[in-house]
This record gives C-alpha cells, sequence and structure tokens, in this order.
C-alpha cells in the first residue's frame, strides 16, 4: 500500500508525508478514479453490490404492500418471486448492518440499526409465510413413485396462479382430468401419506373444481381415517380462506358430525375410544 502513498502517487490517502506508518486498524481511500476502473475484483464487488440493493428494492417493495394490506394472505409472494427471492438471501445473506446503510431519513446509526432489524424480521415472517402457502406443491413431490411425481409437476405449474388453472382446465380434454382426480382420491385413502400433506392436496383440487368432497371420502375405507380426513379438509380451508371457499366448508364440517354421530366412542371398545377421540 504504501508505493500508491508515495508523493507522485497520491493513489491512496492517507498520504506518507501525512502519515508515515499505517497500523492495521488504519482505513484507507482511493483518490484516483483509474485505480478504481482497472482493480476487476473492485468492479465485480462494485456490480455484486449494485445487483443486491436493486433486487432488495423489488423485495422491500413487496413485502411494504403486504404489511400495507394487514400482511393479508392476498399479498404473499407467488412460487417464481419466492424463489428468486429466497435464493438472494441464502446467497448474500443480507442483515440488519447491510440494510441500515440503504436506510434514508435523518436516523443516527443506532436508530438505522433498530429499523432494519424490525424490517428483516418482517421479511422473515414474509418469506416463511409465503413457503407455506406453497408448501404443497413443494412437498408433494416427495412423495409417490415417479409417475405420479410428474402429475404433480404438471400441477404445481398451474397453481401458480388462478387464472392459468382455470384456463388449462378449461383447455384439458376428460381423461386428463379424470386421471388426475383419480390420482388425488387414491392418495387421500393411503394410509401411508401423512395426513397434513395429502389434505393440502385434496384442498387445492377442491377449489379447482378437480375432485368433490364426496368422492375423497367415498374412496376413503376406514371410517376413523375418513373422519380424520374431513376434519383435516374443513380445518385446511379454513385456516387459508378464512370463510371461503364457503360450500366446501360447510360440506366437510356436516360429514365430519355425521360420521362421529355414525361411529360414537364405545366404553366396550378401547382402542375406537382412542381413535375417535
Amino acid at each position: 500500500m504504501d508505493v500508491f502513498r508515495e508523493p507522485g502517487n497520491t493513489l491512496l490517502r492517507p498520504f506518507s508525508e501525512e502519515v508515515p506508518e499505517l497500523k492495521e486498524s488504519d482505513v484507507l481511500d482511493i483518490t484516483h478514479e483509474s485505480l478504481i476502473r482497472n482493480w476487476e475484483n473492485l468492479g465485480q464487488w462494485a456490480k455484486e453490490e449494485f445487483d443486491s440493493y436493486t433486487i432488495s428494492l423489488d423485495f422491500a417493495q413487496q413485502l411494504n404492500r403486504w404489511i400495507a394490506s394487514n400482511k393479508s394472505g392476498d399479498f404473499l409472494l407467488s412460487i417464481g418471486p419466492l424463489t428468486y427471492f429466497e435464493s438472494w438471501i441464502n446467497r448474500v445473506k443480507p442483515n440488519a448492518a447491510w440494510a441500515a446503510r440503504y436506510l434514508k431519513g435523518d436516523l443516527d446509526k443506532t436508530q438505522k440499526l433498530e429499523k432494519a432489524a424490525r424490517i428483516q424480521d418482517n421479511a422473515s415472517e414474509f418469506i416463511k409465510r409465503s413457503g407455506r402457502k406453497h408448501f404443497m406443491t413443494r412437498a408433494v413431490l416427495r412423495y409417490g413413485p415417479g409417475r405420479i411425481a410428474a402429475v404433480f409437476g404438471v400441477l404445481i405449474l398451474l397453481t401458480l396462479s388462478s387464472f392459468a388453472v382455470r384456463n388449462y382446465l378449461q383447455r384439458q380434454n376428460a381423461t386428463v382430468l379424470k386421471n388426475l382426480s383419480k390420482t388425488t382420491v387414491e392418495l387421500a385413502a393411503d394410509p401411508k401419506i401423512v395426513l397434513r400433506n395429502k389434505i393440502i392436496l385434496v384442498c387445492e383440487h377442491l377449489r379447482l373444481s378437480g375432485v368433490t368432497l364426496t368422492q375423497v371420502l367415498k374412496g376413503v375405507n376406514d371410517p376413523i381415517e375418513r373422519l380424520n380426513v374431513a376434519i383435516g379438509i374443513a380445518t385446511n380451508l379454513v385456516y387459508q380462506g378464512r370463510t371461503g371457499p364457503k360450500r366446501e366448508i360447510l360440506q366437510s364440517f356436516a360429514a365430519a358430525d355425521s360420521l362421529l354421530d355414525a361411529y360414537p366412542p364405545s366404553e366396550n371398545n378401547p382402542r375406537r375410544i382412542s381413535r375417535v377421540l
């Protein structure tokens, strides 16, 4: 570094006549544009920083829109932007100190760090809730043989937007829809698949009108498992849509009530008491 501080060079400040000996804690400033222009690593770092800053502005815009909507599920990220921003976060790992550098306003360093930390908390919640929204599209590929995985791959593409789904379903022939519905019913009846995962899949098809609640419950032979499926569907629909879709929610609750009436717990059958409870 001393070579670039000597009289006649003065590419770095402080100059050698100002500070003859450098210490490890000294900070050097670049004073000449040519050094910046010819420093390839610095140019790459600057480009990466600019790219990260640009992505952070896009992410902040969508985050602020979600916060302004009172954190409504309607403003969560779709799966494409979610994957993109997750990849950026995992690669860059932006923290509060980095975010504070770009905060505007008359705030001191401590205030900026506190504000950046709050932004980080909201961002983390935003990403996690967006991820849960697309849990089915990501998790369902882990189950079943290759043929089922291929069918689910098509389904994942369809669920990117409700508009695309409606258009797709309108264009498909009856054979494809019938096979897709049949696969959903079979998975709902499969005791080897975790209840939560198949419930999410069934609810997605109920919204798309690809299968009916009656078809799903009829395909489950075990009465207690049928009860679990009915309650699980109702719970998941309420969790994701609050009061809608109203018809499917009411149907699933009515089916659960009917099944509970048909299989009351009996003191003479401890195993049934356990399963019903």
